[in-house]
């Protein structure tokens, strides 16, 4: 996918599929949640090391399942960032199955310093880095216009 960077694939597992004979909705969170450590640890930014003060708290989070994922399927998780602010950020995932694409995820976070337990902003060498991760004219669904 254009712009979007791979952070995840494999191949649903028995184990997380639903009474409806399709993955689950706590293993396509699990997933997503997965993609954003592994965009932040591309990005350079601190959030995601375990002895770090800094962390990204989800404020918001939108899910749009477009078509089931069956078990056995193989699938890639593409992700990136929508936009990229001093003390937030917003992450968008892309959950592909071959050609079709099938569930999309937007996060929305605040930074947050675990010792504090407040918000906090990030320096702009720190998000100069991060802003390499960004996908192009993708809007922020968060936004207020």
């Amino acid at each position: 996918m254009k712009d979007f960077i791979l952070t995840a694939s494999g191949v649903v597992s028995p184990e997380w599929i639903d009474r409806n004979g399709h993955m689950n909705v706590t293993s396509y969170m699990a997933l997503f949640d997965q993609g954003a450590e592994i965009l932040f640890l591309k990005s350079g930014l601190p959030v995601s090391e375990t002895d770090s003060d800094i962390t990204m708290v989800a404020g918001r989070i939108f899910i749009e399942h477009r078509k089931e994922l069956l078990e056995s399927e193989e699938w890639e998780l593409w992700s990136g960032f929508a936009a990229i602010h001093p003390s937030f950020m917003t992450l968008t995932h892309r959950l592909r199955s071959g050609s079709s694409l099938r569930a999309v995820c937007d996060m929305q976070g605040v930074m947050f310093s675990k010792l504090r337990r407040a918000s906090i902003t990030f320096d702009q060498d720190s998000l100069g880095k991060a802003r390499a991760l960004l996908v192009p004219g993708l809007a922020d669904r968060f936004e207020i216009k």
